[in-house]
């Protein structure tokens, strides 16, 4: 079976498909809100003895709880601060 598409048909087609897109809420998703640490984390201002941590975390809720362990190696085999 051979499927014959004329130039009129395939433009027409085209311009159907195409313009669906136009119409809100069509083949279009809802935008989540991004959670969870959006902007990674940043470090600053490091001495001997300290350095400033920043981080920003999106919760699902107004109750979130965030707790922070710091370690001295990568695998946390020893956490040695936390909060």
């Amino acid at each position: 079976m051979t499927l014959r598409i004329d130039r009129r048909s395939l433009i027409l087609t085209g311009t159907l498909g195409l313009g669906a897109y136009a119409v809100p809420g069509f083949a279009q998703t809802a935008a989540k809100p991004a959670t969870g640490f959006t902007h990674h984390v940043a470090s600053g201002e490091p001495d001997a003895r300290s350095m400033l941590l920043w981080t920003r975390y999106v919760g699902t809720s107004d109750a979130a709880t965030l707790r922070v362990e710091l370690s001295e190696s990568a695998d946390f085999a020893k956490i040695v601060a936390g909060g």
